[in-house]
């Protein structure tokens, strides 16, 4: 799961509006059809969004996403709100959640942005918060699935799949699970090592 920050050009106050926050909403409720990302909780600035998400199997890659998404948004409101130029930076900032705690610690500080910035009393005030999708980090679990002889089997599963995903890996073949479980477990073995690295 990422934790994804991006800022509008220049930083110009111009997100926090009900028209404009429909359509990053209505933007992120397609972002699973047209990219393969889940989107989960968000919180709309007036110059800067925060929102969470997880790729689903087959997604695009971060990159390609994020370009995506500021592209229709950017085209839907140059043309509802009549602006002109840019509306996004270049570039965004990602930081890769990995428990269920840090998913929550973020969260909880993210939706007292508002707070902070003086906009209001209390986070539960300011309107341009919400979750599209309930993104889950789940402990290592097993998964039955049934392989092509009609045997029914466990794939073991691990932490980072929203619950669209863990429905689509359930209907997966045995092949798909395992290629995204050894995936999933050389990018641990990766960050492993990069930890000790820094010991």
């Amino acid at each position: 799961m990422y934790f994804i920050t991006t800022c509008t050009l220049e930083r110009r106050a111009i997100l926090a509006y009900n028209e404009v926050a429909a359509i990053l909403v209505d933007e992120w409720r397609h972002a699973h059809d047209r990219h393969g990302w889940a989107i989960g909780r968000y919180v709309i600035m007036p110059d800067h969004v925060h929102f969470f998400c997880s790729a689903e199997l087959n997604a695009k890659t971060l990159p390609i996403f994020m370009q995506r998404w500021k592209e229709w948004t950017s085209k839907r409101i140059v043309r509802g709100l009549k602006l002109s130029g840019r509306i996004w930076q270049e570039e965004f900032f990602d930081h890769v959640l990995r428990s269920v705690e840090s998913y929550s610690q973020k969260w909880d500080y993210v939706k007292e942005n508002p707070v902070r910035a003086g906009l209001v009393e209390t986070s539960d005030e300011w309107p341009w918060q919400g979750e599209i999708e309930s993104l889950m980090l789940w402990p290592a679990a097993a998964v039955a699935d049934v392989d092509d002889a009609g045997v029914e089997r466990s794939v073991p599963v691990k932490a980072g799949i929203t619950d669209p995903g863990y429905r689509k890996l359930q209907k997966a073949p045995m092949a798909a699970a395992a290629e995204w479980h050894a995936a999933w477990a050389l990018t641990e073995i990766s960050a492993s090592a990069s930890a000790s690295a820094l010991k």
